[in-house]
Order: structure tokens, then sequence, then C-alpha cells
């Protein structure tokens, strides 16, 4: 074998080679992710209390003596939640404080929470006062729309940093 046939045959020995390699990669490019070895399951959601799903679940009728109880402790319910915010942005500058005091920061995370709870304990109120007034069957239609478990369409979750659905 002369000079210029060893160079063929390294020549033809390398296409071959990349064809190899070029295949490998394509097959998989194109090839399906593998399927999942089990079901992923979501955990399951609690129920949360939406005031717009309660406001909707009632009676025509009842909404107005509602929204009148809610316009009643407006001026309350908006300064319980100015507060709330208040504390709540005086814990996230607790947090980010430097240098960083883990008292300060304790402390004013509890007055956002407790602010919170303040704010929720006068929105319950004023519901549980509306509850009250009602017949049992209205009241068991309002409470059953409010807290079921709702998923949001899949076009309006987050997504997590695995894939799966927030």
């Amino acid at each position: 074998m002369n000079k210029f046939n060893v160079w063929i045959v390294l020549l033809i020995v390398s296409v071959l080679f990349n064809g190899v390699l070029i295949g490998a990669h394509a097959r998989l490019w194109l090839d399906a992710p593998p399927a999942p070895s089990a079901p992923q399951q979501l955990p399951p959601e609690r129920p949360t209390f939406s005031l717009r799903a309660f406001m909707q679940a009632l009676p025509e009728d009842r909404r107005a003596d509602v929204r009148a109880r809610f316009q009643a402790a407006g001026p309350e319910l908006r300064e319980l939640g100015r507060d709330a915010w208040r504390a709540r942005e005086r814990a996230y500058a607790a947090l980010r404080a430097e240098p960083f005091d883990p008292a300060a920061a304790s402390a004013a995370t509890e007055a956002a929470r407790a602010a919170r709870a303040r704010f929720e304990a006068r929105s319950e109120a004023v519901i549980l006062d509306s509850l009250a007034g009602m017949d049992a069957a209205t009241r068991q239609q309002a409470i059953e729309a409010t807290l079921s478990p709702r998923r949001l369409p899949p076009e309006r979750r987050r997504e997590r940093a695995g894939g799966e659905p927030g």
C-alpha cells in the first residue's frame, strides 16, 4: 500500500466515523422524550376562601345585603389593610437590612403576621355576620361554591423549577 492509498483509507474511515456520530446525535435529538416511570401526582389543593366566588354563589337579593355589610365595614377594613401593608413593608425592610438583625426581623415578621390576622379576622366577621342571616340552603350553596378546591387551567398555572405546575 502506498502513501496515497493510506490517506484514502483514513479519509473513508473518518467519513464513516463522523456519519455514525452524526446519526447517533440525530437520533437523540429527534427521539421523543422518555415516558415518566410513574405518573406525576400533584398535591391536593387546599380549599381557600374566595370572596368573589362567595358573592357569585349568592342569590342577587343576598348579594346586595352582603355588599352593604362590606361597604359599612369598608373604612375599618381599609385601615386594617393599610396597617397590614405597612407592617409587611417594615418586615421586608428588616429582612433586607444590613447588618442583618435576626431579632428585629423576627419582631417585624411577627407584627406583619398579627396585622394580617387582624384584617382577616375583621373580614371574616363581616362574612359570618352575613351568613347568620341566611337560610341553610343558601348558606350551604355559598360555602360549597366558595371552598371547593379549584385548579387553574394549564395556561394560567405557574411552572416550578422542576417543570411541575405551581
